[in-house]
């Protein structure tokens, strides 16, 4: 009975850390393109990899009989309880290996999330961080900023709970529509969505393939807003403009209290001032980015 209890606590323990590390995954994932998480994680596991050497350098001689004066036995006693006999429990779950694919996973998602919570606290790095930065120069990208007109004005007359169940739904999406085209969403910020293609994977076809983006997003946006609308959200008047803009960013990991992936450079200024000056239905792109679309026959 105990080694049958024994299993069944192992098992749901190691369902619980499959599920967390899913989660912080996720989190994860959503952060950081993978590129940049296996950059991250490389460095968390040789700054782990440093710290055990040093550890086993300063522990050194001495260690064995340090054991065997806490637990009040020696390699002798070992070697009389080995020849007679004896019946162990196995190893708790916490010192086990897994060579699979999910035990793979879950460490590197738990070791993303520990070399996190090192970079975002500052105790950790008091005078600065002793590594290179996390950062790329990408030459061929194109950067989309889109956001709600009108917005504003309907968002004072709303309830939070409203506000929210708009930006919802249409940022759901056009998560979904990122996921399905291979689009990289930076972020949101208020009622603004960012995408850019060619990070962290270049395309050829980067300006292309986020004009696409953007073209069905502006569609879905009219869908959910005239679904809102019947539901008496009074929605039908708003819309969505878009700018695009293409060029070289740099982009990378910004280090400090809450990290980020961050992008930075000319092009994500003129996206964004492509994206404030457009109108409400339409889509702006800057002459760089109509030039490669052209190019492409487009």
């Amino acid at each position: 009975f105990l080694f049958l209890l024994y299993d069944y606590l192992v098992e749901d323990r190691q369902k619980r850390t499959e599920r967390l590390a899913r989660q912080t995954g996720t989190i994860v994932e959503s952060l950081f393109p993978a590129a940049f998480r296996e950059r991250l994680y490389k460095i968390h596991t040789s700054n782990d990899t440093d710290q055990s050497r040093r550890g086993s350098t300063e522990s050194g001689v001495g260690s064995d009989a340090a054991r065997a004066s806490i637990t009040g036995t020696s390699n002798a006693d070992d070697d009389k309880a080995s020849s007679r006999g004896s019946i162990s429990l196995p190893k708790p779950l916490g010192v086990r290996r897994s060579t699979s694919t999910m035990g793979i996973a879950i460490r590197k998602s738990m070791g993303l999330k520990i070399a996190l919570k090192q970079i975002d606290n500052p105790l950790t790095h008091p005078g600065g961080f002793d590594d290179e930065p996390i950062a790329e120069l990408f030459l061929g990208t194109s950067i989309m900023f889109s956001d709600i007109v009108g917005f504003t004005k309907w968002s004072s007359e709303r309830s939070p709970n409203e506000v929210f169940r708009l930006l919802e739904q249409i940022f759901w999406e056009f998560d979904d529509i990122a996921v399905r085209q291979n689009i990289f969403k930076l972020g949101t910020i208020g009622d603004c969505y960012i995408a850019v293609t060619g990070i962290p994977d270049p395309v050829d076809d980067h300006a292309i393939v986020l004009a696409q983006f953007a073209f069905d997003a502006r569609d879905k946006v009219r869908e959910v807003c005239a679904r809102l609308d019947r539901e008496g959200l009074d929605t039908a008047k708003l819309d969505m403009r878009f700018g695009i803009h293409s060029g070289a960013t740099t982009a990378g990991i910004l280090r400090g209290t809450k990290s980020r992936f961050e992008l930075f450079g000319d092009t994500i200024n003129t996206a964004s001032r492509m994206e404030s000056t457009g109108l409400g239905g339409k889509i702006q792109v800057s002459e760089e980015t109509a030039e490669l679309i052209r190019r492409n026959g487009k």
